[in-house]
């Protein structure tokens, strides 16, 4: 009886040892895939701040496993390398799936402040998020998604109900990339006089377009790539502007009024255009 049972033990004991033994390779592999990601933004940060740019933050920890890998800043500061803007937030977070340590995932964990030729706005938003997805070393994609974002600059603050940016390499044209903004709700801190009749609510705004050096933009900042020859180029785009849902337009370019006194005006662009 002794000679079955011991085969027996053998069997339950054989699938928690192999249990085990996944567990730990990979928490092996999570701690190799943490530092490893530590090392490259330390890394990148390092060559940003010799490029004249601003990348610091006071401390960072991780968490997440074993189904992510998470790491989280206290004290964030980022800015670009020609000093155009800076940004402040007191956390952020980066997250990572393991088993796709290419596509990274982030948030601002809260309002952080912006700082452009020496004014400050303070940026907050209800949720917000970015992705990023790269093949190799390079950017396959980026998008960027928030809703019920509060601007306050100078007194007077811009809300917007939702905002979405996607942003890719295009494939027709080397180093030129593709950019599509979607904004929802858009209220502006002030309208000219000449187009208050609108209103001041923007109902909806669209746009495809495609920049030509865009990597020179993320790199050097605006004003190095508006010297390098830095355009875009609108292909298509939509401005619903108006608090009444908007009709679809006979032709372009054209305003209709609604049922009700306040007007809506859409003008659809089908031609590209450079801007």
């Amino acid at each position: 009886m002794s000679g079955g049972a011991r085969p027996r033990r053998l069997g339950l004991w054989i699938p928690w040892a192999a249990f085990a033994a996944a567990m730990l390779g990979w928490f092996a592999y999570w701690m190799i895939l943490k530092d490893q990601a530590l090392a490259r933004l330390e890394a990148a940060a390092a060559a940003h701040r010799a490029a004249g740019g601003v990348a610091a933050w006071r401390t960072v920890s991780a968490d997440g496993f074993p189904f992510r890998l998470s790491l989280r800043f206290q004290g964030v500061a980022l800015g670009a390398r020609d000093g155009a803007w800076r940004r402040d937030a007191p956390r952020a977070s980066l997250h990572v799936n393991p088993v796709d340590p290419l596509h990274v995932l982030g948030a601002p964990d809260g309002a952080f402040t912006l700082t452009r030729d020496g004014r400050t706005a303070d940026v907050s938003a209800r949720e917000a998020g970015f992705s990023v997805r790269f093949t190799g070393a390079s950017l396959a994609r980026a998008s960027l998604q928030a809703t019920d974002v509060s601007w306050r600059e100078g007194g007077a603050t811009t809300k917007i109900g939702r905002l979405l940016l996607h942003l890719r390499p295009d494939p027709r044209t080397p180093g030129a990339a593709q950019m599509a903004l979607e904004i929802d709700a858009w209220t502006p801190p002030r309208v000219t006089p000449v187009l208050a009749p609108l209103g001041a609510d923007i109902a909806q705004v669209r746009a495809a377009v495609v920049s030509n050096a865009y990597a020179r933009a993320l790199d050097d900042g605006a004003a190095a790539w508006a010297l390098a020859g830095g355009a875009l180029r609108m292909e298509a785009g939509e401005l619903r502007w108006g608090p009444n849902p908007p009709r679809p337009p006979s032709s372009p370019a054209k305003a209709t009024r609604c049922s009700s006194a306040a007007p809506t005006a859409t003008w659809p662009v089908s031609t590209p255009a450079v801007v």
